[in-house]
């Protein structure tokens, strides 16, 4: 326990990265202490919750997990703003949770002024593997995002949305 005490909450970037996206993402970490050492950095992640390896957390903290739910390999958290997963959500693997992008720029640079919005992920949803969800944007409880999906837009309760980008496809 004396490690957990020792991160603290004010981590730079080079510390973070050491304890959140080398020890904590690691293969031989139980999950039991992937959630301690995602707690003792800053983040709320329910002790129920499963966190599988090789996931990156891009700050401290910003990060809420729920009862029950289930983040698969490699999920990929920017936190430029808070990303909060609800109570037995289902995220399969490599699925971005962008919160942070640019205005556009002029034609000297089209990447312009940074912006930073957060995400909402609803009770009881599913989002598939290797979807792209943006900043902004809310997922209804009881949702399905088929894989590969890219979201850019808030999605309403129970309804599966599908494409790049994610279009509603009908009620469940």
């Amino acid at each position: 326990m004396g490690i957990l005490k020792s991160i603290g909450r004010d981590l730079g970037p080079a510390r973070r990265d050491i304890v959140l996206n080398r020890l904590a993402a690691g293969y031989g970490v139980p999950a039991q202490l992937r959630r301690r050492i995602l707690r003792a950095a800053g983040h709320d992640i329910h002790p129920t919750a499963w966190i599988n390896p090789r996931g990156f957390y891009g700050s401290n903290s910003g990060l809420t997990i729920g009862a029950g739910s289930f983040i698969n390999y490699g999920c990929f958290f920017d936190l430029g703003a808070p990303t909060t997963i609800g109570e037995r959500v289902d995220i399969g693997y490599e699925v971005v949770f962008a919160t942070c992008t640019h205005e556009d720029g002029d034609s000297a640079r089209r990447a312009g002024t940074a912006k930073a919005a957060p995400i909402r992920v609803g009770d009881g949803a599913w989002i598939g593997a290797r979807s792209v969800i943006m900043p902004g944007v809310s997922i209804g409880e009881g949702c399905v995002i088929a894989a590969g999906s890219v979201v850019t837009r808030d999605c309403k309760p129970n309804s599966l949305y599908a494409g790049v980008p994610a279009e509603w496809k009908k009620a469940l």
